[in-house]
């Protein structure tokens, strides 16, 4: 099986690097995500979420995706995105659901039973 790079790559090399600036798909005009693709509303979000993210309307596109998997399940994630990206965020969202997770219904937070660390 062979690979190559979409039409109109461009390569440079230099003594130190090379680069390679590969353009963004056609998506013809269509949402690559689908035509049903929809942001994630910050007023959907339980009230952690929404304290979390106030004067937020909706979550970017990335944090949408993203979402179900760092919000909602304990799903293991390596995003790779750009500076800028809202990375950041969606860490946030997974610290979320860990307090989440050890709150009770009152929303006291055993914060004994879990730690939240920085790798």
């Amino acid at each position: 099986m062979r690979f190559s790079l979409p039409e109109g790559t461009k390569r440079r090399n230099t003594n130190l690097y090379e680069e390679v600036y590969i353009p963004a798909p056609s998506t013809g005009g269509k949402n690559p995500l689908g035509d049903d693709f929809e942001h994630v509303r910050v007023s959907s979000l339980d009230p952690m979420g929404k304290a979390c993210h106030e004067g937020t309307k909706q979550l970017n596109t990335i944090q949408s995706v993203v979402f179900p998997a760092a919000y909602n399940s304990l799903e293991n994630l390596l995003i790779c995105a750009p500076t800028g990206a809202g990375k950041t965020n969606i860490a946030m969202l997974t610290v979320l659901k860990t307090i989440r997770d050890h709150s009770n219904a009152a929303g006291v937070i055993d914060v004994n039973a879990f730690k939240v660390r920085r790798d």
